[in-house]
Parts: structure tokens; C-alpha cells; sequence
């Protein structure tokens, strides 16, 4: 039976992507940290912090792949936060050593949108535009990917990058504009908003972690791989049907926070590689994974006023 380690496993997509290799028969090796409880029935559980990662080795005799998603301070000002992110980035690395003495066969790290820095433009961001980012995070990210692809490749082990962009669902985190909107629009509150102009592509979490699974057990050339739907709107469009969805009366003020810098920032992939890569993948349109986004936060008590 083959088997995966998979760190961050209690995370928001973790948790998740630890289920699709359950339904695909793998041995789970979850990754967390200590006093944690959130793990899904069936998986075999590691406790260990970030800076423990290099005693990988001595803890999974052997794996067939490895998914890196724990990393801290991907949220607000940590972003960029010089200190935080290379101590997130050489732990990671740490990681990939280890996970390279075991004999894994397949690294897949968890990349991110912000390793391209912003695109202005209203086109399709593709996995061979320049890697320009602006943030900590986004060039911890970048250099993660570029070392580790260097030292898998001296290992002869595959390396693989899914570039996540925006992914929603049910345990997601409070800030982000899915989650507080739907709050507000549950309790018919105004919503403030910029032009909301800018092109978008959401996709729903279980979604995610499926392609990341079909992704890791594929014949894919390593590489960085964007994960999207290929469906992008402008990201009014996304709020509008978040509205109708929700049956809310909330006054939508688009236009009422203005663009940093009046940049607007343009963020939805090219997913054409990663359709090459697993095939066409089964998509949920937004209103579904918006309905299942408002029953979590129902059942979570997480709109109590509207209740």
C-alpha cells in the first residue's frame, strides 16, 4: 500500500487532502502540531513544530510521496515579515532533506500566487511568467521552490509546486473576503467593497485537494502547476452571486475602500498545464460551494446574529 506524509495536515487544506489519499487506500502520515485535534479517522499521526521537520528521517521509514503545506504567517503583516518567512523557508527545506533520505519518490510543495508577484493586466497568469514577488512570503516561497528543485533533482526525486491562488470552502480563514462577506450578508449588514473590478478565479476547497491528489499520483513532469478553476469572473460578479445565493438584502458599497496604491491586482491562472498534467477536473460551481460555505458557518454559530 503505498504511502504519502503530508504536513500541515490539520490545516485548511491539509485536513482535506489527507481524506483524498485515505479514499484512494494510502497510508496518511499527518504532520501536526502538538495539542492538536482536529485529524481526520484513519490517519497515522506525527507530532512534531516546524523547526522539528528534520527529524523526518528517523520518524517514516520510507514514503512514496510528501505534501508540504505547514507554513506560518500567511495572513496580514506577517507577510512580510523578513524573519518569520526565511525561518518558515529553511524548516521546509529541512523537510525536503529528510523526506529525501527516507527514498520518497515525489516532493509536492505547496506554492502560492504571491510567488508572481502582481499582474495588472487582465490575462491569464501562466506558470513560465517571471516569478516577481513583492512580499517575504511570496520570495520564501520562490526560493523554496528553486532549492528544493535543485536538490531533489541531484536526488533523482520528483518535485512538484501546486500554485494555489484562491481557494474557499468551510474552515477557511475569518479575513478572507468569502468568509467576512457571507458573515455580513447572513446578517443583512452593508458590505464594503472595493470596485471589485478585478478579474478572480475561487475555487472550492475539496475541489484543491482533489487536484493536488491526482496531481501527486500522475505521471506529471516535475514543475510548478497552478491550481485554479478555470472559470475566473471579475470579482463583482463572485459577490453579486454570493448575494443571491445567501437571499441577503445587504447594501453591496462597491467602490467604498479604495485599491492600495490604486493598483488593481489581477489574479486568476492559466490552468491549461494542469489539465495536460490529471485530465479535466470535476469542478463545483460557486453557488454550491458558497451553499456549503454558508451551512458551515451556520452550524459553527459563526453568523449568530442571523440565527
Amino acid at each position: 500500500m503505498p504511502s504519502i506524509v503530508i504536513t500541515g495536515a490539520t490545516s485548511f487544506i491539509g485536513r482535506q487532502l489527507c481524506l483524498s489519499f485515505l479514499q484512494r487506500g494510502w497510508h496518511v502520515f499527518a504532520v501536526h502540531r502538538r495539542n492538536t485535534q482536529l485529524l481526520p479517522d484513519g490517519v497515522i499521526p506525527i507530532q512534531l513544530d516546524l523547526h522539528e521537520y528534520g527529524k523526518l528521517a528517523e520518524l517514516v521509514p520510507e514514503c512514496d510521496a510528501a505534501m508540504l503545506l505547514a507554513w506560518p504567517g500567511t495572513r496580514g503583516k506577517q507577510r512580510d515579515d523578513e524573519f518569520l518567512q526565511n525561518d518558515a523557508f529553511l524548516s521546509n527545506l529541512a523537510c525536503v532533506k529528510a523526506l529525501i533520505a527516507t527514498g520518497c519518490k515525489t516532493i509536492a510543495l505547496a506554492g502560492s500566487q504571491a510567488e508572481y508577484g502582481i499582474q495588472t493586466a487582465a490575462v491569464p497568469i501562466n506558470e513560465d511568467d517571471p516569478l516577481q514577488p513583492i512580499t517575504a512570503y511570496g520570495r520564501a516561497k520562490k526560493n523554496l521552490f528553486e532549492y528544493a528543485s535543485a536538490l531533489c533533482k541531484e536526488g533523482e526525486v520528483r518535485l512538484l509546486e501546486s500554485r494555489f491562488f484562491s481557494v474557499y470552502g468551510p474552515g477557511d480563514y475569518e479575513g478572507t473576503l468569502v468568509i467576512s462577506v457571507l458573515k455580513k450578508m447572513l446578517q443583512n449588514l452593508p458590505c464594503e467593497l472595493t470596485e471589485c473590478k478585478q478579474m478572480w478565479d475561487f475555487l472550492y476547497v475539496e475541489d484543491a485537494s482533489e487536484m493536488v491528489a491526482k496531481l501527486i499520483v500522475s505521471d506529471a513532469l516535475a514543475g510548478a502547476y497552478n491550481i485554479g478553476s478555470g472559470r475566473p469572473q471579475t470579482l463583482r460578479q463572485y459577490v453579486e452571486e454570493m448575494g443571491v445565493v445567501a437571499g441577503s438584502n445587504s447594501k453591496l458599497l462597491f467602490g467604498s475602500i479604495p485599491y492600495q496604491d490604486a493598483i488593481v491586482p489581477n489574479i486568476y491562472p492559466d490552468t491549461s498545464k494542469l489539465t495536460d498534467a490529471i485530465g479535466k477536473p470535476s469542478i463545483r460551481p460557486f453557488k454550491e460551494g458558497v451553499l456549503s460555505t454558508i451551512s458551515w458557518l451556520l452550524r459553527r454559530g459563526k453568523a449568530s446574529n442571523y440565527l
